[in-house]
């Protein structure tokens, strides 16, 4: 870089960069020139579990700094935070157990209600009913773990497991319906699966605004 205490990005053919994100750790960088205010850091929602509390269906218990589901049925768990209208969601599990479809669930709300983003059914994606797409050679395992990302925009949802799309939704479509199971705070996202499993990590990133 042509100032010593910038950060850069090179290559020697043609490449799209598709993102470029700074987390700081210690103080605050300061922008060289004019642009959009720095994104909010990413707020800890499993932190904030309280299973007493945020269990919709099934038996979750915390273990540490994880939260466990340990009933083989269908469960949901509440995360407490209204996010902005446009967000981030992440989180970041494991499926345990031998039996089933090793696969999950996020309910996220948008500007036009809660929708469904379904990582599940053996190697089927999609967000949104009727709008799965199939992963080629993909399909999800037990005892493995992954990172689902959720990207909530006022006029579209678009998921990625381990960083690969498998679907986008727009919101506002007739064909969605509201997600059952669903948050009984509309405006709150949760996680579900059916069969046992451990959640590692869930934050979410306000894009827009602040929850």
């Amino acid at each position: 870089p042509r100032t010593a205490t910038l950060i850069a990005f090179g290559a020697a053919r043609g490449v799209t960069v598709h993102r470029a994100e700074v987390t700081e750790v210690t103080g605050k960088g300061t922008l060289t020139r004019g642009g959009p205010a720095a994104a909010a850091p990413p707020l800890d929602l499993l932190a904030l579990v309280d299973p007493a509390k945020d269990t919709m269906m099934g038996v979750w218990k915390r273990t540490g700094a994880e939260v466990v589901k340990t009933s083989d049925t269908q469960g949901l768990l509440e995360f407490p935070y209204r996010p902005a209208t446009e967000y981030d969601l992440t989180v970041e599990f494991t499926r345990t157990g031998s039996t089933g479809r090793p696969g999950a669930f996020l309910v996220v709300p948008t500007a036009d209600g809660p929708m469904s983003v379904n990582v599940a059914v053996t190697g089927r994606f999609g967000v949104g009913p009727g709008q799965h797409r199939l992963l080629p050679e993909f399909e999800m395992a037990f005892d493995r773990r992954y990172t689902v990302r959720v990207e909530v925009r006022r006029d579209r949802v678009t998921g990625y497991l381990d960083g690969r799309p498998f679907g986008e939704a727009k919101t506002g479509d007739a064909k969605l319906e509201t997600p059952k199971p669903s948050p009984r705070d509309p405006a709150i996202p949760g996680f579900g699966t059916v069969n046992t499993a451990v959640v590692h990590r869930a934050e979410v990133t306000d894009v827009t605004g602040r929850g």
